[in-house]
Protein backbone atom coordinates (compact mmCIF):
# COMPACT_ATOMS: atom_id res chain seq x y z
CA UNK A 1 0.00 0.00 0.00
CA UNK A 2 1.19 3.49 -0.83
CA UNK A 3 -0.24 6.85 0.19
CA UNK A 4 0.45 9.78 -2.10
CA UNK A 5 -0.58 13.40 -1.93
CA UNK A 6 -1.32 15.20 -5.18
CA UNK A 7 -1.53 18.99 -5.51
CA UNK A 8 -4.75 18.63 -7.50
CA UNK A 9 -6.50 17.81 -4.20
CA UNK A 10 -5.41 21.06 -2.53
CA UNK A 11 -7.77 23.13 -4.68
CA UNK A 12 -10.71 20.82 -4.00
CA UNK A 13 -10.52 19.95 -0.31
CA UNK A 14 -11.68 17.65 1.06
CA UNK A 15 -11.27 15.11 -1.68
CA UNK A 16 -9.67 11.72 -2.09
CA UNK A 17 -8.91 9.19 -4.75
CA UNK A 18 -8.30 5.49 -4.25
CA UNK A 19 -6.65 3.30 -6.85
CA UNK A 20 -6.39 -0.47 -6.51
CA UNK A 21 -4.27 -2.51 -8.86
CA UNK A 22 -5.39 -6.13 -9.05
CA UNK A 23 -2.98 -9.01 -9.57
CA UNK A 24 -4.30 -9.45 -13.10
CA UNK A 25 -3.23 -5.88 -13.95
CA UNK A 26 -6.64 -4.21 -13.78
CA UNK A 27 -6.78 -0.86 -12.01
CA UNK A 28 -9.90 0.19 -10.16
CA UNK A 29 -10.07 3.89 -9.37
CA UNK A 30 -12.62 5.99 -7.48
CA UNK A 31 -12.46 9.69 -6.69
CA UNK A 32 -14.62 11.29 -4.04
CA UNK A 33 -15.10 15.04 -4.00
CA UNK A 34 -16.44 17.26 -1.24
CA UNK A 35 -20.00 17.07 -2.54
CA UNK A 36 -20.06 13.29 -1.97
CA UNK A 37 -18.64 13.25 1.55
CA UNK A 38 -21.02 12.08 4.23
CA UNK A 39 -22.07 15.12 6.22
CA UNK A 40 -21.90 17.61 3.37
CA UNK A 41 -25.02 19.66 2.54
CA UNK A 42 -25.66 17.50 -0.52
CA UNK A 43 -25.14 14.25 1.44
CA UNK A 44 -26.20 14.95 5.05
CA UNK A 45 -25.60 12.57 7.92
CA UNK A 46 -28.63 10.84 9.38
CA UNK A 47 -29.24 10.96 13.12
CA UNK A 48 -27.95 7.37 13.27
CA UNK A 49 -24.78 8.33 11.36
CA UNK A 50 -24.24 11.19 13.81
CA UNK A 51 -24.80 8.90 16.80
CA UNK A 52 -22.36 6.29 15.52
CA UNK A 53 -19.68 8.90 14.85
CA UNK A 54 -20.17 10.50 18.25
CA UNK A 55 -20.06 7.08 19.93
CA UNK A 56 -16.82 6.26 18.14
CA UNK A 57 -15.22 9.59 19.09
CA UNK A 58 -16.36 9.48 22.72
CA UNK A 59 -15.95 5.76 23.45
CA UNK A 60 -13.09 6.28 25.92
CA UNK A 61 -14.98 8.95 27.89
CA UNK A 62 -18.66 8.05 27.72
CA UNK A 63 -20.78 4.95 27.76
CA UNK A 64 -23.52 4.38 25.19
CA UNK A 65 -26.28 5.60 27.53
CA UNK A 66 -24.45 8.89 28.15
CA UNK A 67 -23.86 9.38 24.43
CA UNK A 68 -27.57 8.90 23.78
CA UNK A 69 -28.51 11.41 26.53
CA UNK A 70 -26.20 14.06 25.05
CA UNK A 71 -27.24 13.40 21.47
CA UNK A 72 -30.96 13.46 22.30
CA UNK A 73 -30.53 16.73 24.19
CA UNK A 74 -28.60 18.29 21.29
CA UNK A 75 -31.03 17.06 18.65
CA UNK A 76 -33.94 18.39 20.70
CA UNK A 77 -32.33 21.74 21.48
CA UNK A 78 -34.69 23.63 19.21
CA UNK A 79 -37.56 22.50 21.47
CA UNK A 80 -35.95 23.49 24.77
CA UNK A 81 -36.33 26.91 26.30
CA UNK A 82 -32.99 26.82 28.14
CA UNK A 83 -29.63 25.85 26.68
CA UNK A 84 -28.41 25.65 30.29
CA UNK A 85 -30.29 22.35 30.57
CA UNK A 86 -27.90 20.82 28.02
CA UNK A 87 -24.63 22.11 29.51
CA UNK A 88 -24.35 19.64 32.43
CA UNK A 89 -24.57 16.74 29.99
CA UNK A 90 -21.52 18.01 28.13
CA UNK A 91 -19.32 17.46 31.19
CA UNK A 92 -20.23 13.77 31.54
CA UNK A 93 -17.14 11.62 31.59
CA UNK A 94 -14.71 14.48 32.25
CA UNK A 95 -14.14 13.63 35.91
CA UNK A 96 -13.33 9.96 35.49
Amino acid sequence: MRLEHGPEFDANLPAAEVAIRARDGRELRRRIGPEELKGSPSNPMTDEDLRNKFLLCAEKLLNEREVDRILNACLGMEHTDRFANVLPLLSLGLNR
